[in-house]
This record gives C-alpha cells, sequence and structure tokens, in this order.
C-alpha cells in the first residue's frame, strides 16, 4: 500500500540543477550567457567533486550550455555564488523544507542540511542535487512553480466530494502557497529548459511540433548508509508546451538494468508519457505540412563517429554526443527507426553499441 511518490526520499541528482539555475537568475548572479569552464571537476575545500563527463570536460561553455551538458562544475559554481543562506531560503519557498499538505496517506519529507550545518562542501553538492533527499512530490511541486510562472501550488488529488446523487459536496479550487519567483525568470528558465531538449541531454523527449522542455538526472542509491557503485537512480522531468504549460511529468527509474542515465532510460519514458497526455487534453503537434521526409540510412556495422556524419549528411539528428558510447570507433549494434524508413527531417535516431 505505500506510494513511493508521496512516502519515499530521493536523492534527485542533475533534475535539482533546475532549481539551482533559478535560484542563480533571480538572484541575478548569474544569466544565460554566464561562462564557466569545465576542466573535469572542481576542488571544494580539499574535496574533489568530479563532471560525469570528467574524461571529456565540457571546457568553456555558458550557463545555458552547461544546463544542456548537465556539467557539475557549472552548478557547483552557481550554488557558490547564491551562497549557503540564501540557497536554504529557497528551499524554504519552494516548499521543501515542509510537507507539501497533498491529502493522501503518509507524506515523506525532505532530509537536508540546515543552514548551520551546511558548509561549503554540502552547499557544492545541494547545488547538484546530491547530499540532499526529497519525494518526487516534493520536486514535481517545486518545479510546477516554474511552469505556473513562479506561483507555487498546493499539490491536490481530489477535485470535490459528491453525494450519492451526484451533487458537489465540497470542491477544492487551486491554490497558490506563495509567489517563489518572478514570471521573467520563469520564461528564462523555460526557454533554457527547451535547449535542453533541442540540443542537449534531453534529446529522447523531443514531441515534433511540440515544444518541450526539460532535465534529465541521474544519481547512486544509498544503501546501508553508503552510496552504490552500482545502483541507481534513473529521472527526466518535462514541462509541455513550453509556450503555455500544461503539464509537468517526472519519471523516477529505481534501480535501472544496463542504462543508468536519464538521458537514455527515463526521458523516453517521460516522452510517451507525455505524447499520450497532450493528446488527450486535444494538444495537437504544430507540424508544417510542407516538412521535408528523409530517409533513415543504415547506421548498423558502422563506427559512431560514422554515424555522426552519416546522420548530418541525411538532415537527421543521433540520439545522444560522444559521451553515449566508449570510444568514437564503438560499432553500431542496433538502430531506431529501421534503415529505409521515411521520417522528417531533424528527426531522431537512437542508436545502440550493444546488443
Amino acid at each position: 500500500w505505500r506510494n513511493p511518490v508521496v512516502s519515499d526520499s530521493y536523492e534527485p541528482g542533475s533534475t535539482l540543477k533546475i532549481l539551482t539555475t533559478v535560484m542563480g537568475l533571480e538572484e541575478k548572479v548569474v544569466s544565460p550567457k554566464s561562462t564557466f569552464t569545465c576542466i573535469g571537476y572542481t576542488e571544494v575545500y580539499g574535496v574533489r567533486i568530479h563532471c560525469w563527463s570528467r574524461e571529456r570536460p565540457h571546457g568553456l561553455q555558458t550557463l545555458t550550455k552547461g544546463l544542456e551538458n548537465s556539467c557539475n562544475p557549472v552548478f557547483i559554481e552557481v550554488a557558490r555564488r547564491i551562497g549557503k543562506d540564501k540557497f536554504q531560503m529557497y528551499l524554504k519557498k519552494f516548499g521543501l523544507k515542509e510537507k507539501t499538505g497533498i491529502k493522501l496517506p503518509s507524506e515523506g519529507i525532505t532530509l537536508s542540511q540546515s543552514a548551520k550545518t551546511t558548509g561549503p562542501v554540502e552547499l557544492a553538492t545541494m547545488g547538484i542535487g546530491h547530499g540532499i533527499s526529497m519525494t518526487p512530490l516534493h520536486l514535481i511541486t517545486a518545479i510546477s512553480a516554474i511552469a505556473n510562472g513562479g506561483n507555487l501550488m498546493e499539490p491536490q488529488i481530489i477535485k470535490s466530494y459528491t453525494d450519492p446523487n451526484g451533487k458537489v459536496i465540497e470542491e477544492f479550487k487551486p491554490k497558490v502557497v506563495n509567489r517563489v519567483v518572478t514570471e521573467q525568470t520563469c520564461n528564462t528558465m523555460l526557454g533554457m529548459l527547451e535547449d535542453v531538449v533541442l540540443e542537449g541531454s534531453g534529446k529522447l523527449a523531443y514531441i515534433p511540433g511540440i515544444r518541450v522542455g526539460g532535465k534529465t538526472g541521474t544519481s547512486e542509491k544509498l544503501v546501508n548508509g553508503a552510496y552504490s557503485k552500482t545502483l541507481t537512480y534513473s529521472s527526466f522531468i518535462g514541462i509541455a508546451p513550453i509556450e503555455d504549460p500544461q503539464i509537468v511529468v517526472l519519471v523516477v527509474v529505481d534501480e535501472p538494468q544496463f542504462l543508468s542515465f536519464g538521458s537514455k532510460v527515463a526521458a523516453p519514458i517521460a516522452h510517451d508519457i507525455m505524447t499520450d497526455t497532450l493528446r488527450y487534453l486535444k494538444i495537437e503537434p504544430n507540424i508544417p505540412q510542407n516538412t521535408k521526409k528523409v530517409t533513415v540510412p543504415n547506421l548498423v556495422g558502422k563506427t559512431y563517429e560514422q554515424a555522426i556524419t552519416i546522420l548530418e549528411a541525411s538532415s537527421l539528428v543521433l540520439n545522444g554526443d560522444s559521451s553515449d558510447a566508449e570510444e568514437s570507433t564503438a560499432i553500431i549494434k542496433k538502430q531506431y527507426p529501421a534503415a529505409g524508413t521515411n521520417v522528417n527531417s531533424n528527426s531522431l535516431v537512437i542508436i545502440s553499441t550493444t546488443e
């Protein structure tokens, strides 16, 4: 009977970088064009915190590109500029310091450092979504505030109570808890999240004709008080349509097998949920009638590096960057759509270098 979405806390990982970014934008310590340099790690008071892409550092990049790349050093620096007191203040404003009040049993709580116990290392790890645990309900409620133009809403599961004859006895209206950031900050953030789906780690959540924004996340599980080297949470949070948000979807995969990155595991699931939900809401894709059709080439047997060149020439998009393969010479074993399929130009082609 336990509902993990409401009751169980987990470390959100990089999906929390959305909140770190919003805090920095609201406090005006960063802008989308602020620049940062990734050398594969950051030293914080003698503690080395790695970027997930430590073998291939991202180098010089803007905040927007850092969000697309989910680069840890970028958001460690953003958190440092925000400072521990304001970071903690925003956690409270986003409703992460208390229960949401949803009318469901056994709601869990957020586990985080207090302002007094937060040092530079703790602030750095919270800035990238580690060292802080929350329920999926808490996270999606906080992110929904950005989709709602800065208004934190009370999550509701019940629309109304009716009597046996169908007469409404009590009705529950949307309730604003408080305003956390400005609408301008939210609009900037939404645009950056759209870039993550178009150009960054969230490509597999892209829906042709619908403006989708989102963020991937991967975090190690705590097992007997220690971080596991093999067990993870993989997640993706998506917002659509960006120009007038109607839905926010959070997918958390507990202990995925074979693949662990949220970009590969959770984003495709979120894509399917958003596609079906938008169809149910009668929100139709805006696809021009003169969209060019192209034929998917055969990539099986090609190297990863060759596939990039072939798809670029065919006006198609690979499902990720070079970090998806151990080496650029890795051989592709499977692809989707299959070779010979006719698709819209700029469609995604998903490949695998394993059977």
